[in-house]
């Protein structure tokens, strides 16, 4: 005989307010958790009625650094969210070949996303210069150096790209490129403008 068994109005309070907490305590963990591999951060304001932003480097899996970014940081007292995450945005070397990448704000209050890398006698600096244009994050200059052997060849390349203006330097030269910036969401190693690429 199926016997059915129905919780008190009491005890399904009581069972709520369990589940909540074990869901808050999860949460505050991973949250811990994430704090405790913060590469490097900012505070900023990406729109001045928004109020402060903070944003953050995180490690990532093999080597790598993800970017969180947090909204209106000082008009909230609720648990913080991140209102925008880009995994792999760029690389953490680890000692022996790289350097930590790092976050600044630049003079005209851009986000800046600075990397390098220096490895089996290849060397790259690279800095990233974001905004946040009609709800996006955009990345709108790309400064690259970057020198080493290339199939037995000693190469070097650089290049200082405004992708609002479509003005740049490669390799000291002036040049014109696309007037076209590119999503943060969508950027990768692939994405690199070819007046950048060694």
């Amino acid at each position: 005989m199926l016997r059915e068994t129905f919780l008190k109005g009491s005890d399904m309070r009581r069972l709520c307010a369990i589940l909540a907490s074990l869901v808050a305590a999860t949460s505050a963990f991973a949250e811990e958790q994430r704090y405790e591999r913060v590469i490097s951060a900012v505070s900023m304001s990406f729109e001045p009625a928004v109020g402060e932003d903070r944003v953050l480097l995180i490690l990532g899996p093999k080597n790598r650094a993800d970017l969180y970014i947090y909204r209106g940081v000082d008009k909230t007292d609720a648990p913080l969210t991140p209102a925008f995450v880009k995994e792999d945005v760029t690389w953490n070397g680890p000692k022996a070949s790289g350097r930590r990448p790092s976050l600044e704000v630049s003079d005209k209050g851009s986000l800046l996303i600075h990397s390098g890398e220096s490895f089996n006698q290849r060397h790259y600096d690279q800095t990233l210069t974001v905004v946040f244009r009609d709800n996006n994050f955009l990345i709108v200059g790309v400064t690259r150096e970057e020198e080493g052997l290339y199939d037995y060849e000693h190469r070097r390349q650089s290049c200082d790209l405004n992708l609002l203006t479509g003005k740049g330097k490669e390799n000291g030269k002036p040049v014109r490129v696309k007037a076209q910036p590119i999503k943060l969401s969508e950027w990768s190693d692939f994405r690199l403008p070819h007046e950048c690429a060694i």
